[in-house]
């Protein structure tokens, strides 16, 4: 169960680390990485140091992109290596925990009836679209409309 996007930010540090889209492929994770940064004398584009694909689960791709990062925003106090870490070590667990489970026991039978609206012989799925399929000029439109003034007005048999 992939919850497709996680954040890292540091407001006193002003960066903000954004794995977007993430997935696996092939047993590895991966994502779309965009780190934004307003330091003072950082080389970005719109706010943004770098962006471009990350493959989490590999050592070798976070020290490039931190490489690259040191590069364009360098850090006094904070190392981007650091950073990528703990962003893809909170990623990973958190793709690895998953969604809760939910048993189907737990949920309450649904009634037969309650899933079916009858409409003057028709039977339509309740809390469902249909579809009306005809060709053009038939008149589904107005068997459309004549179909929602029944069950407007309670008229199901």
């Amino acid at each position: 169960m992939s919850f497709d996007h996680y954040r890292l930010a540091s407001p006193a540090a002003l960066i903000t680390i954004d794995l977007d889209r993430v997935r696996w492929e092939r047993e590895d994770l991966l994502c779309e990485a965009v780190v934004k940064c307003e330091l003072s004398g950082a080389r970005t584009v719109r706010g943004v140091g770098a962006a471009g694909k990350l493959n989490l689960s590999s050592l070798t791709s976070r020290r490039a992109f931190a490489k690259e990062l040191e590069l364009r925003a360098p850090l006094n106090e904070l190392s981007w290596a650091d950073l990528l870490e703990e962003s893809a070590f909170r990623a990973i667990e958190a793709e690895r925990n998953g969604a809760e489970v939910k048993l189907l026991d737990a949920y309450p039978e649904v009634q037969e009836e309650a899933q079916f609206i009858r409409l003057d012989g028709l039977t339509l799925l309740a809390n469902l679209p249909t579809i009306i399929y005809a060709p053009g000029g038939t008149g589904k439109s107005y068997f459309c409309l004549w179909l929602a003034g029944l069950a407007r007005g309670g008229k199901q048999r």
